[in-house]
């Protein structure tokens, strides 16, 4: 599964509306230390979120649950097999990266308090 130029420019378009443009990782080098940093057993924070990481992940998920394995597993841009409801797919994928920003917020508020 890959994100077409056009439609990675509309996930970046609703990232940036969201006032979320700030988490991105500057490039893949970033992105992938912070990914292993999770893998390690890390928590979510807001140090390690990606906005662009969890919203092509949802959008993996949904392909999955959309069109199945086949879909998720292609070569092809699950947003342009669902053309119609791509823009929703990208609010909602959006809003599970704002829903994980909020959440790490809250884990970190609890573990600086837990540590006082």
């Amino acid at each position: 599964m890959k994100i077409c130029e056009a439609h990675l420019e509309k996930v970046k378009q609703a990232i940036k509306s969201h006032g979320l443009w700030d988490f991105v990782s500057e490039d893949a080098e970033e992105y992938l230390k912070r990914e292993k940093a999770l893998i390690k057993g890390g928590k979510l924070s807001v140090k390690n979120f990606d906005p662009l990481g969890v919203m092509t992940g949802a959008i993996a998920l949904n392909a999955v649950l959309w069109g199945g394995f086949k879909l998720a597993l292609s070569d092809g841009c699950p947003l342009c097999e669902v053309e119609d409801d791509a823009d929703h797919w990208i609010e909602q994928s959006v809003g599970v990266a704002e829903t994980l920003l909020e959440a790490a917020k809250r884990y970190e508020e609890t573990d600086c308090k837990q540590k006082k």
